[in-house]
């Protein structure tokens, strides 16, 4: 039970390190014109929702909270 406790905390420390990464990446494409519009808000809104997962899946972990 302990390895899977380790393994959903590592996967969700991803999940916000690729939300994070894809929010600045369509930022800065979206400046420079790399990508075409929507492909760039396409990656700004997928890196937003990953980051808010993780962070709303932290928020029942916090200690002192009961479930």
């Amino acid at each position: 039970m302990e390895k899977v406790v380790i393994l959903v905390n590592f996967i969700m420390k991803i999940d916000r390190f690729l939300g994070a990464i894809l929010v600045i990446a369509g930022i800065v494409s979206f400046i420079f014109k790399w990508f075409s519009n929507q492909t760039s808000l396409v990656y700004i809104l997928v890196g937003i929702v990953l980051i808010a997962i993780s962070a709303t899946a932290d928020k029942n972990k916090r200690p002192g909270r009961k479930n």
